[in-house]
């Protein structure tokens, strides 16, 4: 099944963690704050379990969305405007 994963998380270092265990379990960003890809149920279940301990360190605003796509639907996927590379620093930048 393909999912996509969407989060609103205060904290950058838990934002971190909360993307590299996305991206360990195989999903890609897609935007900054979210990501898709195919995962298996016992993934899915893996995936669950390792978000949850996470956000046992989280404020009372975080918040992160699994929504199932079946197949009918990814191919109904649409992407509007012009597609890019998004990258994303692990810390910020400066300037000086």
């Amino acid at each position: 099944m393909n999912y996509i994963v969407i989060y609103d998380i205060t904290e950058d270092s838990l934002r971190s963690k909360i993307s590299d265990s996305l991206k360990d379990h195989g999903l890609e960003r897609i935007q900054f704050s979210a990501f898709s890809g195919s995962l298996a149920y016992a993934s899915l279940e893996s995936l669950e379990a390792a978000l949850k301990d996470l956000l046992r360190k989280r404020s009372e605003t975080d918040s992160i969305v699994i929504i199932p796509i079946c197949k009918t639907c990814q191919e109904k996927v649409q992407e509007l405007g012009e597609k890019r590379e998004i990258l994303v620093m692990d810390r910020p930048l400066l300037f000086a």
